[in-house]
């Protein structure tokens, strides 16, 4: 599955490995390039690195044959996550949202949705 995944955030690099280690081909979006410094690299994993608004989401998506899209920003990151929401919709395109849930002092990366585990 061609995965487009938007996240320069910890939780997003270990999710493109992840998906990546298990035959996936993953386009990382991330916004800076301190956010592809430390990217993984792999043979299925290509970096995209640039801020990208809505229309420019759009055009990435349409660029190359895309299954599913991914978010996996900051959870600050509403605007981003918005744009994100339009493009794919726009572009016909499901969307996943990587939520984290934080219990005590660690994180629980890998839950999508609404805080259950789901097949990408």
């Amino acid at each position: 599955m061609h995965i487009l995944l938007f996240g320069g955030t910890t939780e997003g690099r270990d999710l493109a490995s992840w998906l990546a280690g298990h035959g996936h081909t993953v386009t990382l979006c991330v916004a800076t390039g301190y956010g592809a410094a430390l990217a993984p690299a792999g043979p299925n994993i290509t970096v995209h690195t640039g801020r990208l608004d809505s229309g420019a989401m759009e055009a990435l998506m349409a660029s190359a044959p895309f299954e599913r899209v991914v978010d996996a920003t900051h959870p600050y990151a509403v605007e981003v996550t918005e744009n994100i929401r339009a493009a794919a919709e726009a572009a016909g395109l499901p969307r996943l949202r990587l939520h984290l849930h934080r219990g005590g002092n660690e994180a629980r990366p890998g839950k999508m949705g609404g805080g259950q585990p789901r097949r990408l």
